[in-house]
């Protein structure tokens, strides 16, 4: 196992730690606790070097909310300072990592694929950590699937995942396979949501229907957006544009001009 040296010295160096502070703002620059942060940026961060070099940092207590589509979770959200500290840490040790990923990787916290076999607490949602973290935890997963098993066509999302074959036999063999190797990890699929199925009749997957010659959006999610619209023109938020910007911007990703052409968003 290769060692690293002197990592804990670039976490904390001011360059990175200005860097880090600006990728926890993408998106979020508009936010009070952001824009306070920013109004004295530099004496934020030297004060949080400091905390870190004397061992004196402490977390902050995480907001948590509730969220109820398209399903239940809690989300906890950090302190932004707290953020800058993630990133700050992934900016380094990422990297080191990322060069073991199988080149499918990409970042289960309340998601429950995953049905933890002993463990109760999980990662808290939201934390550039924990999403790291649980790609990280699973990678050992990846290995075995492209390596072991020598699935050809393999894609994972954090701990949503798709496996190609020409053979439903083995399709069912790689899932008893699979099953058995995650007891390793002390996880467990979930006994309700691993199916196999025909490619042609597609299928719903991070929050699109997946078909072999395009893909489209998941009908409720486009409920949701219209029940939202509906609010907004009753009482627009301050950030409408940003709102419908951030949603064309994901439904783009799908197979969906017209949809947006017969919304009015183009």
């Amino acid at each position: 196992m290769k060692t690293h040296k002197h990592l804990f010295t670039k976490i904390l160096s001011f360059e990175n730690l200005l860097l880090a502070a600006h990728k926890a703002a993408v998106g979020k620059r508009e936010q009070p606790n952001v824009m306070l942060f920013f109004d004295r940026l530099e004496e934020n961060l030297w004060r949080l070097q400091e905390e870190l070099q004397t061992q004196t940092y402490r977390p902050g207590e995480y907001s948590t909310f509730q969220i109820y589509e398209p399903k239940p979770r809690m989300i906890s959200a950090a302190p932004f300072h707290d953020r800058v500290v993630h990133h700050a840490l992934i900016n380094v040790i990422g990297p080191l990592f990322e060069r073991s990923f199988i080149f499918d990787s990409d970042y289960f916290p309340g998601d429950d694929l995953f049905t933890p076999v002993e463990r109760r607490k999980g990662l808290p949602i939201g934390n550039l950590t924990s999403q790291f973290f649980a790609n990280l935890y699973l990678d050992p997963l990846d290995h075995f699937i492209k390596e072991v098993l020598r699935c050809l066509a393999y894609l994972r999302y954090v701990d949503d995942f798709v496996l190609f074959a020409n053979s439903k036999a083995e399709l069912w063999k790689w899932r008893e396979q699979i099953a058995i190797f995650l007891q390793g990890l002390r996880l467990k699929p979930h006994p309700h949501r691993c199916y196999i199925f025909p490619a042609r009749v597609g299928w719903r997957f991070l929050g699109q229907q997946i078909f072999r010659t395009h893909r489209l959006l998941a009908a409720e999610n486009v409920r949701r957006f219209k029940k939202r619209q509906q609010i907004w023109r009753k009482s627009p938020p301050d950030n409408l544009e940003q709102r419908l910007a951030s949603w064309k911007g994901h439904a783009g990703q799908a197979d969906t001009y017209r949809l947006l052409q017969a919304m009015e968003l183009l």
